[in-house]
């Protein structure tokens, strides 16, 4: 039975694994998965402090990649799966707090 049980786990994690969270994405967009940045000093440019200066750039990042477990962004596949909400009703709700 937990050979059984084993079997059926990893069918279910082949499965969510093989879906396809950006199908339903425009052409013009991508899935986010965070930023990064590079602080490059000029040669002509005033003194900075580039440690402060990332810190400070930090900062100013305010989005958030994409939550994910075991690398599939399952917010994002429950807000692609529950299509169009008309505003109201148990859809509605899945797509705007759980996606």
């Amino acid at each position: 039975m937990k050979e059984m049980n084993k079997i059926w786990l990893l069918l279910l994690f082949l499965f969510l694994l093989s879906c396809n969270v950006t199908k339903n994405l425009p052409d013009n967009e991508t899935l986010y998965k965070g930023s990064k940045f590079e602080v490059v000093k000029a040669q002509d440019s005033m003194q900075l402090n580039i440690k402060d200066t990332k810190e400070e750039l930090a900062t100013l990042i305010r989005k958030k990649p994409n939550a994910q477990i075991l690398g599939y962004p399952y917010k994002l596949a429950v807000y692609n799966l529950m299509g169009e909400p008309k505003g109201k009703g148990l859809s509605y709700w899945i797509k705007n707090k759980i996606g």
